[in-house]
């Protein structure tokens, strides 16, 4: 065949730049603010690798109890000093940094749980990409938690949250 006559070849689509921890990082700071259009685009692609939503669990959370051990040194300064001696203060920072990976897998279990009562086809995975997203919730009820009645507003701003999250 005449290499003048053959027809042209395509270039290959470009590639969809993968959904990375900085992605992941921006719309958790956007769930709360707008979930529609985040859990919407969310839908549309794949679920990230567990060392991402991971990682997103722990900015959020990690962050979340820097404040809540701000938050105890103000009310009990005692305490403080007690956790900031050797091995005490090294355990509860070992013992926070596991715990707050286990309440996140606590928490895609119910939501996967619930998610398939009501017949949602998404895969565990995909709840514990819901829950990494909503990292920033806790942060969120530690801050309404401290006027009144705002647990009741954390509470619901939750739940609808995860309504919205399943339905997508």
């Amino acid at each position: 065949m005449n290499m003048e006559n053959a027809p042209p070849t395509q270039a290959p689509p470009p590639e969809k730049p993968r959904y990375g921890l900085e992605a992941m990082l921006e719309d958790t700071l956007l769930a709360p603010f707008m979930a529609r259009t985040v859990f919407d685009r969310l839908a549309q692609g794949a679920v990230p690798g567990w060392a991402v939503m991971i990682a997103n669990w722990l900015a959020y959370n990690l962050t979340t109890m820097a404040l809540v051990f701000l938050l105890m040194g103000i009310q009990y300064p005692n305490l403080v000093k007690f956790l900031n001696t050797g091995a005490a203060g090294g355990f509860s920072f070992v013992l926070v940094f596991v715990l707050v990976i286990l309440v996140s897998f606590f928490n895609a279990t119910i939501l996967h749980a619930c998610s398939l009562i009501v017949g949602a086809s998404g895969g565990f995975s995909r709840s514990y990409q819901i829950v990494s997203t909503l990292g920033l919730m806790p942060l969120a009820n530690i801050l309404l938690s401290q006027v009144p009645a705002g647990w009741l507003a954390a509470i619901l701003l939750w739940a609808y949250l995860f309504i919205v999250a399943v339905e997508r």
